[in-house]
Order: C-alpha cells, then sequence, then structure tokens
C-alpha cells in the first residue's frame, strides 16, 4: 500500500510527457541529482543496471560487507555527501550499515533514469529522528536519497549518494512525503 502512493505521485509527473522511454545513451549522466519528482517518460527506468544496484543493496543488507563487496570493483568509491549551506559540504564514506538504515527507513530504490555504464535512482525516506537513517543522515531539505551510480561491466565503480540540491525551477518532494505515503498503512 505505501509503495502503491509513492507510486501514485510519482506517475502524476509522468502524465505530464507522453514521450516513449528512449533506450539508454552512455553520454547522458547528469551530473546533478534530481528529485523522483521530476522523473518523465523520456527517462530509461528499471534497466539492467537498476537491477543489479537493486540485488548489490538487498546482498548488503542480507549479507553484510562480504556480500556487498562483491558487486563492487576493487578501490570503488562510494560516498554520502552533505551540502548543508553555509557549513561546508561533508562527505562520508557508504558501508552496509548506511545502506541497511536505507533499506529499513525508506521507499525504494526507485529508477530515475539509466544509461549504458550509471544508473540514478532515488529513496525516499522518513526524516524523523526515530527513522534508522537518522543515525547516519540529517535531512535538510528533501525527504530523499539520489545515487548515481557508476557500472564498469557488471560491477558498481562508483555511488555519488546525496540529497537533491536546491534547484530553482527544479521540483522536490515536500518533507512529509514519506508520512504522507504511508499513511493508510
Amino acid at each position: 500500500m505505501r509503495q502503491v502512493l509513492l507510486q501514485a505521485a510519482i506517475t502524476m509527473a509522468l502524465m505530464a510527457s507522453s514521450v516513449a522511454a528512449q533506450p539508454p545513451a552512455p553520454d547522458k549522466r547528469p551530473e546533478i541529482p534530481k528529485s523522483i519528482a521530476n522523473v518523465t517518460s523520456a527517462h530509461f527506468r528499471h534497466g539492467p543496471l537498476f537491477q543489479r544496484a537493486k540485488t548489490a543493496f538487498e546482498a548488503a543488507k542480507q549479507g553484510g560487507e562480504a556480500a556487498f563487496a562483491s558487486f563492487l570493483v576493487k578501490k570503488a568509491r562510494l560516498e554520502l555527501s552533505t551540502y548543508a549551506s553555509p557549513q561546508p559540504a561533508k562527505h562520508e564514506p557508504i558501508n552496509t550499515k548506511f545502506i541497511s538504515a536505507l533499506v529499513d527507513s525508506c521507499d525504494g530504490p526507485l529508477s530515475y533514469d539509466e544509461g549504458a555504464n550509471w544508473v540514478e535512482l532515488n529513496w525516499v525516506c522518513r526524516v524523523d529522528a526515530d527513522a534508522p537513517i537518522a543515525q547516519h543522515y540529517a535531512f535538510r531539505e528533501s525527504p530523499e536519497i539520489v545515487m548515481l551510480i557508476d557500472f564498469e561491466g557488471n560491477q558498481i565503480k562508483r555511488i555519488d549518494a546525496m540529497e537533491p540540491l536546491t534547484i530553482p525551477g527544479v521540483r522536490r518532494l515536500a518533507m512529509n512525503a514519506y508520512v504522507v505515503a504511508h499513511s493508510k498503512d
């Protein structure tokens, strides 16, 4: 039920465009992460890299560090960033404790877009202090974590995770999006 309500909000964003989904393109990797509220049917969604990332997160939750490491290249860069103006940006490594808290506290992963060697996905999270994710991340302006994931072959090479940045004219979910989606549970 909770996924249904969140999916309904996403579907409304999709209705704005009638363009058929495009095949993945290797050169259109976004540099700026955006909220799931901006997804359109022009985005390539639920592709093989999204499925691979989803499986990696499930392995991290169920099997721990060793299981997750099997999805990574050697020396993969996994980074969670916080941009909280006026303070300087903070960058921390992503580990299985963070991923487990993400899975336990958020709806997702939600497919946003995918290219030949990258995927962008989103998580819509509880933002209250009691949520497991609160031990790892303090949400400031959005209930989302956006991940830009680069692949080398079938292995994860890099994960950049953060809240969607504030960009004029770009939509974001309200801070209570998770609560609203789960209000009928």
